[in-house]
C-alpha cells in the first residue's frame, strides 16, 4: 500500500470472538486519485501473490470489503487517535 501512496489516518482491529475485522481510514487528495490507486494496488502482482499464499495457508484473507467515501464537515471536532499502550 505504501508504494501506491495510501495515507493511513487510523487503523483498528476488532475484538469480536466471532470474526476478525481490520478497519482503517485512508486520506486521499481526491476521489479520482483514490480510484486509480486502488485499481493499481489490486492489480499488483505482489499483492495478488500475498493473497494467494495466505488463502492456501489459512483461508481467504478478505471475506468482505465495505468501502465508503467520507466528506469532512465543518462542525466536526479534530480527530486525534488515542495511543494504545497494550
Amino acid at each position: 500500500m505504501k508504494s501506491y501512496d495510501f495515507m493511513p489516518v487510523a487503523l483498528w482491529e476488532s475484538r469480536s470472538i466471532f470474526n476478525f475485522e481490520f478497519v482503517y481510514i485512508l486520506r486521499w487528495p481526491d476521489v479520482g486519485t483514490m480510484e486509480r490507486q486502488w485499481e493499481r494496488f489490486l492489480a499488483d502482482p505482489e499483492w495478488i501473490e500475498i493473497k494467494q499464499q495466505t488463502a492456501s495457508d489459512i483461508g481467504q484473507p478478505v471475506l468482505r470489503v465495505t468501502s465508503r467515501v467520507l466528506d469532512a464537515i465543518d462542525y466536526s471536532p479534530i480527530f486525534v487517535a488515542p495511543i494504545n499502550r497494550g
